[in-house]
């Protein structure tokens, strides 16, 4: 799989949180006796569970209950990793709750990024945070893997973006980055909406002669959650 280029998304969604697919009860929004938000059972129009905790079942999950002893969510700063969120794993399936909100050391502003004339973003005085992953970790709370939430073939996969404000953003940035197979992007091609707080954005992968990359707040169906093992 090509886990470098989910970690070197340039330049807003750098190593996106792969926590954004939940289980059947999510997906046809059915439960909504347990404090979510609106009438599908939805905070965000059907992003994110509004109790912010995401209950996933990973393929093939029972392999690795002798393997993973927890989940954690970790952002980077002060050159160290900073823990923000614990999860717990049993019988093949992973439950974290996301924090509420996301201290400032680990919002980056769209002010940094240097956008074209003709890019449109509704207020460039909003800071986000995409960097950061679900990790597993074994008994002795050695990180063994990442958890991914992704198509079968690679093509599509989805993380979180966690946003201060409502935000919509559209347009076409140019981008480079190597990915394990060795291909360079070109472009990357914004279109998605977020209301403040944590939101579902999905990724597309298009190769004709260049790599392009969509990002959008329009959800892919079909996307299954992977435990992609590093080994000892």
């Amino acid at each position: 799989m090509k886990t470098l280029k989910r970690l070197v998304l340039l330049p807003l969604f750098c190593g996106l949180l792969f926590t954004t697919a939940c289980t059947e009860q999510y997906e046809n929004g059915n439960d909504t006796d347990n404090g979510y938000y609106n009438d599908n059972g939805y905070d965000n129009g059907g992003d994110i569970p509004f109790n912010r905790t995401i209950t996933a079942v990973i393929e093939n999950g029972n392999n690795y209950d002798d393997l993973i002893n927890k989940v954690a969510i970790t952002l980077w700063s002060d050159d160290r990793d900073h823990t923000i969120a614990t999860g717990t794993w049993s019988n093949g399936a992973f439950t974290i709750t996301l924090p509420e909100t996301i201290n400032a050391e680990f919002l980056s502003s769209f002010f940094d990024i240097s956008l074209p004339q003709d890019f449109y973003i509704s207020d460039a005085s909003a800071r986000w945070m995409g960097d950061g992953v679900i990790r597993a970790y074994d008994e002795q709370q050695r990180q063994i893997g990442i958890l991914s939430n992704r198509s079968v073939d690679n093509a599509f996969w989805s993380g979180l973006v966690y946003v201060d404000r409502d935000i919509t953003a559209r347009g076409t940035l140019p981008s480079s980055f190597y990915d394990n197979d060795g291909g360079v992007a070109s472009y990357q091609i914004w279109n998605f909406q977020h209301r403040a707080g944590w939101n579902r954005v999905y990724f597309t992968e298009k190769r004709e002669g260049r790599i392009d990359l969509y990002v959008s707040s329009e959800p892919i169906s079909g996307l299954l959650w992977f435990f992609d093992y590093w080994g000892q």
